[in-house]
Protein backbone atom coordinates (compact mmCIF):
# COMPACT_ATOMS: atom_id res chain seq x y z
CA UNK A 1 0.00 0.00 0.00
CA UNK A 2 2.52 2.37 0.55
CA UNK A 3 3.62 2.64 -2.91
CA UNK A 4 -0.29 3.81 -3.73
CA UNK A 5 0.59 6.52 -0.79
CA UNK A 6 3.68 7.91 -2.38
CA UNK A 7 1.94 7.89 -5.74
CA UNK A 8 -1.04 10.10 -4.09
CA UNK A 9 1.05 12.50 -2.46
CA UNK A 10 3.58 12.94 -4.88
CA UNK A 11 0.58 13.57 -7.33
CA UNK A 12 -0.82 16.12 -4.66
CA UNK A 13 2.49 18.08 -4.61
CA UNK A 14 2.79 17.98 -8.06
CA UNK A 15 -0.33 20.37 -8.79
CA UNK A 16 0.78 22.68 -6.31
CA UNK A 17 1.02 24.98 -8.97
CA UNK A 18 -2.89 25.24 -9.46
CA UNK A 19 -3.55 25.14 -5.71
CA UNK A 20 -4.17 28.83 -6.47
CA UNK A 21 -6.64 28.93 -8.89
CA UNK A 22 -8.63 26.33 -7.09
CA UNK A 23 -11.76 27.60 -5.20
CA UNK A 24 -13.73 24.69 -4.54
CA UNK A 25 -12.85 20.98 -3.37
CA UNK A 26 -14.13 19.92 -7.10
CA UNK A 27 -11.19 21.32 -8.38
CA UNK A 28 -8.66 20.05 -6.83
CA UNK A 29 -10.47 16.39 -7.18
CA UNK A 30 -10.05 16.48 -11.17
CA UNK A 31 -6.54 17.99 -10.97
CA UNK A 32 -5.65 14.45 -8.66
CA UNK A 33 -7.64 12.19 -10.81
CA UNK A 34 -5.82 13.33 -13.60
CA UNK A 35 -2.55 12.68 -11.92
CA UNK A 36 -3.14 9.48 -10.55
CA UNK A 37 -4.86 8.36 -14.15
CA UNK A 38 -1.61 9.37 -16.03
CA UNK A 39 0.70 7.41 -13.58
CA UNK A 40 -2.22 4.62 -12.76
CA UNK A 41 -3.70 3.33 -15.39
CA UNK A 42 -1.02 1.26 -16.77
CA UNK A 43 -0.75 -0.59 -14.16
CA UNK A 44 -4.31 -1.71 -14.47
CA UNK A 45 -5.96 0.34 -12.03
CA UNK A 46 -9.37 2.52 -12.33
CA UNK A 47 -9.98 6.15 -10.84
CA UNK A 48 -13.17 6.60 -10.42
CA UNK A 49 -14.65 9.62 -9.21
CA UNK A 50 -17.33 9.94 -7.04
CA UNK A 51 -17.76 6.15 -6.35
CA UNK A 52 -21.31 5.33 -5.39
CA UNK A 53 -21.54 2.81 -2.01
CA UNK A 54 -24.26 -0.19 -2.50
CA UNK A 55 -24.96 0.78 0.84
CA UNK A 56 -24.45 4.12 2.83
CA UNK A 57 -21.88 4.23 5.46
CA UNK A 58 -22.00 7.64 6.87
CA UNK A 59 -21.34 8.93 3.36
CA UNK A 60 -23.17 7.65 0.26
CA UNK A 61 -19.75 8.25 -1.78
CA UNK A 62 -16.46 8.13 -2.04
CA UNK A 63 -14.13 11.34 -3.66
CA UNK A 64 -11.99 9.26 -5.28
CA UNK A 65 -11.75 5.33 -5.56
CA UNK A 66 -8.66 3.25 -7.01
CA UNK A 67 -9.69 -0.11 -8.24
CA UNK A 68 -7.35 -3.00 -9.72
CA UNK A 69 -9.77 -5.55 -10.56
CA UNK A 70 -7.00 -7.85 -11.68
CA UNK A 71 -5.74 -7.80 -7.52
CA UNK A 72 -9.29 -7.24 -6.04
CA UNK A 73 -7.26 -3.83 -4.31
CA UNK A 74 -9.29 -1.12 -3.07
CA UNK A 75 -8.37 2.55 -2.21
CA UNK A 76 -10.28 5.65 -1.17
CA UNK A 77 -9.83 8.90 -0.79
CA UNK A 78 -11.35 11.39 0.59
CA UNK A 79 -10.74 15.49 0.31
CA UNK A 80 -11.71 18.81 2.08
CA UNK A 81 -10.40 22.06 0.59
CA UNK A 82 -12.12 24.48 2.94
CA UNK A 83 -12.38 28.06 1.97
CA UNK A 84 -11.72 30.95 4.96
CA UNK A 85 -14.44 29.97 7.13
CA UNK A 86 -15.96 27.59 9.22
CA UNK A 87 -13.00 26.13 10.53
CA UNK A 88 -14.61 23.82 13.32
CA UNK A 89 -17.25 22.85 11.22
CA UNK A 90 -14.77 21.62 8.31
CA UNK A 91 -12.64 20.32 11.66
CA UNK A 92 -15.76 17.92 12.06
CA UNK A 93 -16.14 17.01 8.88
CA UNK A 94 -12.33 16.22 8.36
CA UNK A 95 -13.20 13.83 11.43
CA UNK A 96 -15.94 12.58 9.91
CA UNK A 97 -14.35 11.84 6.75
CA UNK A 98 -11.58 10.02 8.49
CA UNK A 99 -14.36 7.85 10.85
CA UNK A 100 -15.46 7.25 7.16
CA UNK A 101 -12.59 6.00 5.74
CA UNK A 102 -11.39 3.60 8.67
CA UNK A 103 -15.85 2.10 8.15
CA UNK A 104 -14.40 1.40 4.11
CA UNK A 105 -11.59 -0.31 5.16
CA UNK A 106 -13.11 -2.15 7.94
CA UNK A 107 -16.22 -3.43 6.96
CA UNK A 108 -16.23 -3.07 3.10
CA UNK A 109 -13.08 -4.55 1.85
CA UNK A 110 -10.77 -1.62 1.06
CA UNK A 111 -6.87 -1.98 1.63
CA UNK A 112 -6.59 1.72 2.47
CA UNK A 113 -7.87 4.97 2.64
CA UNK A 114 -6.53 8.42 2.59
CA UNK A 115 -7.81 11.60 3.75
CA UNK A 116 -6.72 14.87 2.23
CA UNK A 117 -6.88 18.27 3.62
CA UNK A 118 -5.95 21.18 1.37
CA UNK A 119 -5.89 24.89 2.74
CA UNK A 120 -4.13 28.42 2.66
CA UNK A 121 -5.86 29.32 6.05
CA UNK A 122 -3.63 29.46 9.07
CA UNK A 123 -6.42 29.88 11.12
CA UNK A 124 -6.28 25.71 11.01
CA UNK A 125 -3.03 24.65 12.15
CA UNK A 126 -2.44 27.85 14.40
CA UNK A 127 -4.51 30.06 17.03
CA UNK A 128 -5.14 30.57 20.37
CA UNK A 129 -8.16 27.38 21.01
CA UNK A 130 -6.06 24.46 21.24
CA UNK A 131 -9.07 21.81 23.27
CA UNK A 132 -11.69 20.96 22.27
CA UNK A 133 -12.11 19.62 18.26
CA UNK A 134 -8.63 22.24 17.89
CA UNK A 135 -6.51 20.11 20.11
CA UNK A 136 -6.16 17.42 16.55
CA UNK A 137 -5.24 20.14 14.34
CA UNK A 138 -3.11 22.65 16.90
CA UNK A 139 -1.64 21.27 19.25
CA UNK A 140 -0.50 17.65 17.28
CA UNK A 141 -2.90 15.49 20.38
CA UNK A 142 -3.71 12.17 18.77
CA UNK A 143 -7.05 11.94 17.05
CA UNK A 144 -8.22 8.72 18.86
CA UNK A 145 -10.99 7.51 20.45
CA UNK A 146 -14.74 9.44 21.58
CA UNK A 147 -14.82 12.32 19.74
CA UNK A 148 -16.89 15.29 21.33
CA UNK A 149 -18.11 17.30 18.65
CA UNK A 150 -18.89 21.25 18.67
CA UNK A 151 -22.45 21.40 19.80
CA UNK A 152 -23.39 23.12 16.61
CA UNK A 153 -22.34 20.14 14.34
CA UNK A 154 -24.91 18.07 14.31
CA UNK A 155 -24.20 15.80 10.59
CA UNK A 156 -23.80 12.88 12.03
CA UNK A 157 -25.99 11.53 14.83
CA UNK A 158 -24.20 8.85 15.85
CA UNK A 159 -21.45 9.17 18.11
CA UNK A 160 -18.10 9.44 16.42
CA UNK A 161 -15.21 6.70 17.46
CA UNK A 162 -11.98 6.47 15.83
CA UNK A 163 -10.53 2.83 16.29
CA UNK A 164 -6.65 3.92 15.00
CA UNK A 165 -5.00 7.00 15.84
CA UNK A 166 -3.46 9.56 13.93
CA UNK A 167 -1.44 12.23 14.28
CA UNK A 168 -2.78 15.32 11.99
CA UNK A 169 0.21 17.31 11.03
CA UNK A 170 0.26 20.16 8.47
CA UNK A 171 2.75 20.07 5.86
CA UNK A 172 3.98 23.01 3.78
CA UNK A 173 3.39 22.25 0.18
CA UNK A 174 6.40 24.15 -0.78
CA UNK A 175 8.97 26.77 0.67
CA UNK A 176 7.27 29.68 -1.40
CA UNK A 177 3.74 28.53 -1.09
CA UNK A 178 1.10 29.62 1.46
CA UNK A 179 -1.05 26.09 1.19
CA UNK A 180 -0.43 23.66 3.47
CA UNK A 181 -2.22 20.18 3.93
CA UNK A 182 -2.68 17.03 5.87
CA UNK A 183 -2.30 13.81 4.38
CA UNK A 184 -3.19 10.93 6.46
CA UNK A 185 -3.40 7.11 5.77
CA UNK A 186 -6.09 4.69 7.50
Amino acid sequence: MSNIKEIIEASLLEIKDKFKDIDLEIGLQIELIIKLRKKLEKDGYKIIPEKSLAKKDIKREIDIAIEKESTKEKYAIELKMPPNKAMPKRMSQAIVDIKFLEKLVEAHGFNGGFFIMLTNNHCFWEGNETDGIYKYFRKKEALSGHINFPTFFNEIKEECHITGSYQLSWEKVSEDSEYRYLFVEV
